[in-house]
């Protein structure tokens, strides 16, 4: 499945996780999207890789005027994005048990933070090999895991990231290190704050998104609040090891 328009991407995603479905079944085993399957490793994860190109064909992230070999649109794209992660963090993780895994040390991104080349922050820039950037240069999106429904996941991000663009928003110092390295002082010192660590707090930063709430219209995005809301209360207080077996299956 090679790179692809969003709709088709993924409709891709739903394609993928049918088929390997069915290859384990046909084989006797069973396959688990959870974000978290088992107790061990890291647990399942669903990044997003998107490359955008301007109207004159140029790919966004591969130019001028930006840091980290991106042009100044693809910086101001990244920024949208930056700015409403808490909010995507909902779409994009939309369970209890997706925050047993966005966690520091996981490789999943959970501080709100971009950087270049770096699997540690929830933005990533990827700029690919020289002679090849303008077909592969990408923002990868890290917070996401299988649960999230990919098309929502991908309006988010675009609605975020052309926000950004709209507004002329600017990055911030890029994070090249391990932020588990720097410790939560070394982050306050730097202004990089952990996601939402609980799905309550991710849905109340979706609530209070404009930019989602003006991208999905008021029925789903009060839909998808209340939903995250009450899927956060209905497992409120479950220990992790029913959460891990109620939910293996689900996704």
């Amino acid at each position: 499945m090679s790179p692809a328009d969003p709709l088709q991407a993924a409709d891709w995603n739903v394609l993928f996780r049918h088929t390997v479905r069915t290859v384990c079944a046909l084989l006797g085993l069973r396959a688990s999207f959870s974000p978290v399957a088992w107790h061990e490793g890291l647990g399942n994860g669903c990044h997003l890789h998107l490359s955008l190109r301007d109207e004159t064909g140029r790919n966004i992230f591969n130019g001028e005027g930006g840091p980290a070999g991106t042009s100044a649109t693809g910086a101001a794209f990244t920024a949208g994005v930056l700015a409403e992660l808490p909010a995507i963090t909902a779409v994009a993780c939309p369970t209890p048990l997706s925050y047993q895994r966005l966690r520091p040390g996981r490789w999943v991104g959970c501080y709100r933070a971009w950087g270049h080349e770096n699997r540690e922050t929830a933005l990533r820039l990827v700029q690919g090999m020289t002679g090849l950037r303008d077909a592969i240069a990408n923002l990868e999106v890290r917070v996401g895991d299988a649960g999230g429904n990919p098309y929502l996941v991908l309006g988010a991000v675009l609605a975020a990231g052309l926000d950004g663009v709209a507004r002329g928003l600017t990055l911030p110092p890029p994070l090249q290190d391990d932020p588990v390295v720097l410790g939560e002082a070394g982050l306050a010192l730097l202004g990089v704050e952990r996601l939402p660590q609980q799905l309550d707090d991710a849905a109340d930063a979706l609530d209070a998104s404009a930019v989602l709430k003006a991208a999905m219209g008021d029925e789903l995005h009060t839909t998808l609040v209340a939903v995250r809301r009450a899927e956060a209360a209905e497992d409120a207080g479950k220990p992790l090891d029913q959460l891990i077996d109620e939910q293996r299956w689900r996704y």
